[in-house]
């Protein structure tokens, strides 16, 4: 059956979407916008959140709405949320019965969506992405009615996913459901096509590179500690990019541990620019505790130096010794591996690394999906 021809209408359910910037805005808007250029009649659905944005709004061709979504726990404000959002969706699904409903990363929206499944009768793909799962191994309690409105979700899903193996692993142990599929993400990594040149602050200055969110998750402090002790070449530095709650005690730890004058905190860099710092690093390090996917080591890859990364969630199925080191997630082992490469005792080869990144292309992982409804 060729769904495009058949001019299906596929809802996708977002807890976030653009202009919000973040990996789940990221993809959803990649599978909504690849559904439309694709023939189906698609409409985004989302969290008003913030409240500064606005109810509908168009964006890249695909409409989107957003509704004060709230899981129905007898708190009188989400009681009304939850049926603001329901009598929406109701009048929504009226007019425009939607054949799949997409719904990326599960939370507050899990209520309304049984709820009007039960009258539709519409066909549900569930897609985790992360901490709509993995709260739960934090200290997010099962007898919400959160987790019971996610499980009733799954329970009428067609089909459930998650964006790698480790993090299906996670959904069936957490939810107990018996099959999960793993479909990747999509990854545009064109801007790494042609060399860029070094950066001009760092023109004669080796440095080991590492960006992502500031966060306790992402494990810069276990790599700033391994940068403390490992043997450096003259003048060599570790450049950090990145915002979050945890910037200041970085910088407190990099002062207390006297690298001052050689552990930068960058700030946030454009994806350009983190393809330039990239592309001329010594080593590119992956330090996080768990990454539900790995978007980061797969911008690694594509900017062809030599990685370091942890062994944590979903590093591994992305990682391949032909391109760096994967190690435990111990600040040790990372400094072991930092001192290995600098002094020459590992070589990589980047030969096929563009053939290899292309199994994860936006293209892929849009087609993954559609096939899920078939």
């Amino acid at each position: 059956m060729n769904l495009k021809q058949n001019g299906k209408t596929v809802y996708v359910f977002s807890n976030s979407y653009k202009p919000v910037l973040g990996g789940i805005q990221t993809v959803a808007s990649q599978f909504a916008e690849g559904c439309k250029c694709r023939g189906f009649h698609t409409m985004v659905v989302t969290n008003l959140y913030p409240r500064h944005l606005k109810v509908f709004e168009i964006i890249s061709g695909v409409p989107v709405l957003r509704l004060p979504f709230a899981i129905p726990n007898g708190h009188i404000r989400n009681m009304l949320m939850f049926g603001i959002s329901l009598i929406a969706l109701f009048f929504l699904f009226l007019y425009k019965h939607p054949d799949y409903v997409y719904v990326h990363f599960p939370l507050s929206q899990s209520s309304c969506i049984t709820t009007l499944h039960s009258i539709f009768k519409f066909k549900i793909i569930a897609c985790f992405h992360g901490h709509d799962v993995l709260r739960y191994d934090e200290g997010y309690s099962k007898d919400s009615k959160q987790y019971r409105a996610q499980k009733e979700l799954l329970a009428q899903s067609t089909q459930v996913t998650a964006c790698s193996g480790y993090l299906a692993h996670c959904v069936q142990r957490t939810f107990g459901c018996k099959y999960v599929l793993a479909v990747y993400n999509g990854v545009d990594l064109a801007r790494f096509d042609s060399r860029k040149p070094r950066p001009a602050a760092q023109e004669n200055c080796p440095y080991l590179f590492a960006w992502g969110r500031l966060e306790e998750i992402k494990g810069f402090d276990l790599l700033i500690k391994a940068f403390a002790k490992c043997k450096k070449t003259d003048g060599l530095k570790l450049l950090i990019a990145g915002e979050g709650t945890q910037r200041d005690p970085l910088q407190r730890m990099i002062d207390g541990l006297g690298l001052k004058n050689s552990a930068v905190l960058i700030g946030r860099l454009s994806p350009n620019e983190v393809v330039l710092y990239a592309q001329n690093s010594e080593i590119n390090i992956i330090p996080s505790r768990r990454e539900p996917f790995g978007i980061v080591a797969l911008e690694a890859i594509a900017a062809k130096r030599p990685i370091v990364a942890t062994n944590g969630g979903g590093l591994p199925e992305i990682m391949s010794d032909k391109y760096g080191l994967t190690v435990p997630v111990n600040a040790e082992e990372i400094k072991k591996a930092i001192d290995q490469i600098l002094s020459g005792e590992v070589n990589f080869d980047f030969s096929d690394a563009t053939k290899y990144l292309g199994h994860f292309s936006i293209s892929q992982m849009v087609e993954k999906y559609i096939s899920l409804a078939r």
